[in-house]
């Protein structure tokens, strides 16, 4: 049995069997962690990753430090990174063993990034290389694919030490035939295999240019039983922050209606919530990181949002109406490929139907995205970066509906079932 359905797993023939995996090599090593975590998740597995060697920091991470609460985090989220944290370096680093073993017990998957290359592309292990843990029972080794026709000292990590490996200069370039015996040398990549299992990735065949170099690769390494996989780690993530614009005066309300109770609780609690949901229910099923940003005026409401780990911005100016908010929130999260702005007085908005939203932005390849009723369209409503100048361009008490009406035809629309999700608290005492 094996991960049909999911591109890296199965690709690499990875089984359900195989449930300690150790990473080493160079060239993507951290990339391909991640697409498999991402897969597994998708396939309902537990997932920790951790480091025996060095790892970047991943702020956006799930992430339980010297392993504490590593438990939880994988039962919310479907995965950890669980690591102690070199200080000096602001690197993550190997837990203790006892650390390592009972992490190991917790998850479905341990994903251990075995190696460390300093971004280099192609590796030889030194002598205290890899460290891989005794449990492990599958090995990966990855080398990236645009070291060829590059000199070692310009893609190796230690070209000294690799062009003495190789029989060659650090000055002369690197051919298929060095790849080959850089996977499948036992004082290459396969050091410290031993019995287990063993596959090859190579990252970023969009380098290469002529078939036939991957296809004798493949033909050399299958012909010494070395299973092979050819991909690419390149293909960008498209991130969307979700903002809940949360200010404004209430005045015909007659008091604060973010606060007022709506089935017992808060009205921007209930949008909060919603939004904090999809967060999840995204990390869980992508393992993408979906910012939470709070608009405001309100301390009160602030402070409690900020106790759920959401980025808080204050408005000093909510009498300048809701574009002031809108920038505000824009601004925090510019970097973002999208934002997805909602309002904190549709107390009956779910996440289901948000999370539907965003599937068919992604799925449309236009450039906003809005909720619909019958003919009535509503909040949220997504922005690709494409448009922030134009949000960044808005006045007044006017939101980027204007600038939906402008451009139509760049317009996704996702229908919801029932049109009460965009109704305000407002507009439903009105009917009354």
């Amino acid at each position: 049995m094996s991960y049909v359905s999911s591109k890296f797993l199965s690709g690499l023939h990875i089984k359900p069997s195989h449930k300690r995996i150790a990473v080493v090599g160079s060239g993507g090593k951290t990339g391909l962690i991640w697409r498999l975590t991402e897969e597994l998740v998708q396939a309902g597995k537990k997932v920790a990753v951790t480091t025996t060697t060095h790892m970047a920091m991943e702020k956006e991470r799930s992430f339980a430090p010297d392993g504490e609460g590593a438990e939880a985090l994988i039962l919310r989220y479907g995965y950890v990174l669980a690591a102690s944290i070199d200080r000096r370096k602001e690197k993550l680093c190997a837990l203790p063993y006892e650390k390592l073993r009972e992490l190991s017990g917790i998850c479905d998957v341990l994903l251990v990034e075995a190696d460390g290359a300093r971004k280099k592309p192609f590796k030889i292990p030194m002598e205290w290389e890899p460290v891989i843990p005794e449990f492990t029972d599958l090995v990966i080794a990855v080398s990236g694919l645009d070291s060829l026709g590059q000199t070692i000292k310009e893609a190796a990590y230690r070209p000294f030490e690799t062009a003495l490996f190789l029989g060659k200069k650090e000055t002369d370039v690197i051919f298929p035939e060095d790849m080959i015996r850089a996977v499948s040398d036992k004082n290459g990549l396969l050091k410290g295999v031993g019995d287990r299992e063993y596959r090859v990735y190579l990252n970023k065949t969009d380098t290469v240019k002529e078939r036939e170099i991957l296809d004798r690769i493949r033909r050399e390494l299958s012909d010494m039983d070395i299973p092979v996989f050819f991909g690419s780690l390149r293909e960008k993530k498209k991130n969307t922050a979700l903002i809940m614009l949360a200010a404004g005066s209430s005045r015909r309300f007659g008091e604060n209606k973010l606060l007022y109770k709506i089935e017992g609780i808060p009205m921007y609690e209930r949008t909060l919530s919603c939004l904090l949901k999809v967060q999840e229910e995204i990390l869980k099923k992508t393992g993408d990181f979906c910012p939470v940003t709070v608009v405001t005026q309100y301390r009160e409401i602030g402070e409690a949002a900020e106790k759920r780990g959401v980025k808080v911005c204050y408005n000093p100016d909510p009498d300048k109406g809701i574009s002031s908010s809108l920038k505000i929130g824009l601004k925090a999260n510019e970097e973002a490929d999208s934002c997805l702005f909602t309002v904190a007085d549709q107390p009956w908005l779910t996440w289901e139907s948000v999370m539907g939203l965003l599937e068919v932005f992604r799925k449309s390849g236009k450039g906003m995205a809005c909720m619909q009723s019958g003919e009535k369209r509503g909040n949220p409503c997504i922005f690709s970066k494409g448009y922030y100048n134009e949000l960044f361009s808005l006045a007044g008490d006017v939101g980027g509906k204007r600038i939906l009406n402008r451009y139509p035809l760049d317009v996704a629309v996702y229908q919801i079932e029932h049109g009460r999700e965009l109704k305000d608290i407002d507009y439903m005492i009105t009917e009354k």
